[in-house]
Order: C-alpha cells, then sequence, then structure tokens
C-alpha cells in the first residue's frame, strides 16, 4: 500500500526585495513546500533563518530564476526565509504549501 499524503493547499503571495534584509516569508510549522521565484532583473539572495547579506547565502537568479524546497527534496526549511540584492528591487513570487 503507498504512503498517503494530503493534498498540498498553495498560498501565493509576491515582496519586493531591495538592498536591506527583507523578509521573504515567515516560519510556518507547516510548511511543506516552497517556492521562492525572482521575477525582478537582479540576483537575489537569500538566507534561511538569519538576516540576508549579498553574496552569502542562495542565490536565485534574475527573470524567472527559482529555489524550490519540499519534503520530497529533503531541502525543506520550516524557517524564516529573508532576501536581499546587491542593487535595486526585485519582486520575488513565492508559493508556499502547507
Amino acid at each position: 500500500m503507498a504512503d498517503y499524503l494530503a493534498p498540498i493547499n498553495p498560498k501565493h503571495s509576491a515582496v519586493s526585495i531591495g538592498t536591506n534584509s527583507t523578509s521573504v516569508i515567515a516560519a510556518n510549522k507547516a510548511r511543506r513546500y516552497l517556492l521562492i521565484a525572482n521575477d525582478g532583473s537582479v540576483t537575489v539572495y537569500i538566507a534561511l533563518g538569519v538576516a540576508a547579506v549579498t553574496n552569502q547565502g542562495i542565490p536565485v537568479m534574475p527573470n524567472g530564476g527559482a529555489y524550490e524546497m519540499s519534503q520530497d527534496k529533503g531541502n525543506l526549511f520550516l524557517g524564516a526565509v529573508n532576501g536581499t540584492t546587491p542593487t535595486g528591487v526585485a519582486a520575488v513570487l513565492v508559493t508556499e504549501g502547507v
């Protein structure tokens, strides 16, 4: 018998990320999936559980670059995620599944 997982209920949001560390999404113990997509024209650097710093953490490339976290991938992080850019502002699209 296969394991059964309840459907993931997606929640979508958008965040403007600038040169100061900004909250991408708050911590959520019920999180089962997270997709962070960069809809801007500059790289966004994300940090897990700490303030974001340019050229550190996880780079999310411009113009559609994305970082995905899930239980299946084994990289799911339940804490707060923050982001920053080296210059300008980037629109970040967030999909969280709970």
